[in-house]
């Protein structure tokens, strides 16, 4: 296996790493080890998205902010949250009123909770999600 990594020999520790491909509608886990790698498919989202933010929680759910269906398309205004089994949920209480995609972030904070913030042409507010 030919690698482009800055050191001579892989890291001795598995690194898995969760991955959102924006622009379909599925989703899956990188699982890398020093012996090679794989890609494990996740249900695929209600919705595919670009310019999303996605946040791995604590107990491993994976939370999807924001997006659009592609440049110049729908804003996303719901919540996705992955926590294994069949699917991806909406979550109705998470209903944003306020466009986040191009230029936005989440942030997992030490508590747990997630500051969500900026996006094209919004500088200045933010909003904080209790998973």
């Amino acid at each position: 296996m030919t690698s482009c990594c800055p050191w001579p020999q892989p890291p001795p520790a598995m690194a898995t790493v969760d991955i959102c491909k924006a622009t379909a509608m599925s989703a899956g886990s990188f699982n890398a080890t020093p012996q090679g790698y794989d890609w494990t498919a996740l249900p695929p989202m209600h919705r595919k998205r670009i310019f999303l933010n996605a946040v791995i929680l604590p107990n491993a759910s994976i939370v999807v902010f924001g997006g659009m269906d592609d440049i110049g398309g729908n804003h996303h205004l719901e919540v996705e949250r992955y926590s294994g089994g069949d699917g991806w949920e909406i979550e109705l209480d998470l209903l944003y009123r306020v466009i986040r995609d191009y230029h936005s972030t989440a942030v997992l904070l030490p508590d747990g909770r997630i500051l969500v913030a900026g996006g094209d042409n919004r500088c200045w507010d933010y909003q904080i999600y209790t998973p």
